[in-house]
């Protein structure tokens, strides 16, 4: 019989060959599964970006929801966000929101809730940020020119308490209020002591270029930068 005539280093063969068969399969198995995966996420972020494209302009109530609900998922999988040039979010929920490396020039952002906001190298020239507010946002080598901050809130506040999902790094911290943020316009491009001059709060900002420091001195206002 065949079986008989088998020798035992042969079946050791035999079963070496079939485990690495089987490694093969649940390997092929893992990266047909990742990839998968992969595919899905980029299928579903292209759908969230086409959306807010063409809801970009939209100014009723549920479009600037519905806009606000699109960023935060698109945040959600650590997916860049599209150009929002004159895109229209007044009134608009978007507490700790990334929009850094954003084109948000002409963006329509007055009366939103920006608290915690990324604006890290986006660029925001000729946006409308009055009546924002935009304690604890950050915006490190951003475009401000021509930036309307009329009426905005730029101090730290009662309820700015970092959430444990969200790290953020070089912020500056009120060291008597443990987890308060103020707005941090450290490296921010082409801001002016005019525009800061017509916001709420200005004078807790945690802290401001030095062009800006020099300009209100000129002013007769004198500004102390906290950030270390």
């Amino acid at each position: 019989m065949w079986l008989e005539r088998t020798s035992p280093e042969s079946w050791g063969n035999y079963i070496v060959e079939a485990w690495g068969l089987f490694y093969d399969i649940v390997l092929f198995g893992v990266i047909l599964s990742l990839y998968n995966a992969w595919r899905e996420r980029r299928v579903q972020i292209r759908e969230y970006e086409d959306q807010l494209t063409d809801f970009l302009f939209w100014t009723g109530e549920e479009g600037v929801y519905r806009k606000a609900g699109i960023i935060r998922r698109l945040n959600g999988r650590w997916a860049r966000l599209p150009s929002l040039k004159n895109v229209y979010l007044r009134d608009a929920s978007l507490r700790w929101a990334d929009f850094s490396h954003t084109d948000l020039r002409g963006a329509e952002f007055s009366g939103a809730d920006l608290r915690g906001t990324d604006f890290w190298h986006a660029d925001l020239a000729g946006a409308n940020l009055a009546d924002s507010d935009l304690r604890g946002a950050e915006f490190f080598h951003a475009n401000l020119h021509r930036v309307n901050f009329r009426g905005a809130s730029l101090g730290g506040g009662n309820d700015m308490r970092q959430p444990e999902s969200k790290r953020i790094e070089t912020r500056a911290l009120d060291s008597d209020k443990p987890g308060l943020c103020s707005t941090d316009f450290t490296s921010a491009e082409h801001l002016t002591w005019k525009q800061l001059k017509q916001a709420n709060e200005w004078d807790q900002a945690a802290s401001y270029p030095d062009n800006v420091i020099a300009e209100a001195k000129a002013d007769g206002v004198i500004l102390e930068n906290k950030k270390e």
